[in-house]
């Protein structure tokens, strides 16, 4: 009897210390999770880790309508099967003429030019905040 009753409160420590670990695993696995452990870590207040979380949720709202809007104005290009003839990887031809790669090619083309939207709209800005700087600090010359 008596050796039953230390058993048991095995089962219930093993089972506490797996909970722990999944959360552990869980707080891994979810981003916004793991980064309110990080800024706890770090010391911050819990408004801090609010204020900072929602930031962070309107800059990703912010980037995702920025690249619908993208899209809308500059559809991606479409994924186009390529017909390769049978027997054709099998003899001397060079295999640049069958264009398997360019979907790829125009994907990337087209991923640059989003990127180069975006360099042009953050110098734009960074522009406007200088400019709105100088004026703000600016003093009048006489």
């Amino acid at each position: 009897m008596g050796c039953s009753q230390g058993r048991s409160a095995t089962p219930i420590l093993g089972r506490a210390l797996r909970v722990g670990w999944l959360k552990r695993i869980a707080l891994w696995f979810s981003p916004r999770e793991r980064f309110i452990a990080q800024q706890q870590a770090l010391g911050k207040t819990p408004e801090e880790i609010d204020l900072q979380l929602r930031l962070r949720e309107s800059r990703q709202w912010l980037d995702t309508r920025r690249r619908e809007l993208y899209e809308q104005e500059n559809p991606p290009p479409q994924l186009q099967f390529v017909y390769v003839p049978p027997g054709a990887l099998e003899g001397d031809s060079p295999r640049s003429d069958l264009d398997i790669f360019g979907y790829r090619r125009e994907m990337e083309e087209y991923e640059a030019g989003y990127q180069a939207v975006l360099a042009e709209e953050h110098e734009e800005l960074q522009r406007e905040l200088a400019e709105q700087e100088a004026a703000q600090h600016g003093t009048p010359k006489a």
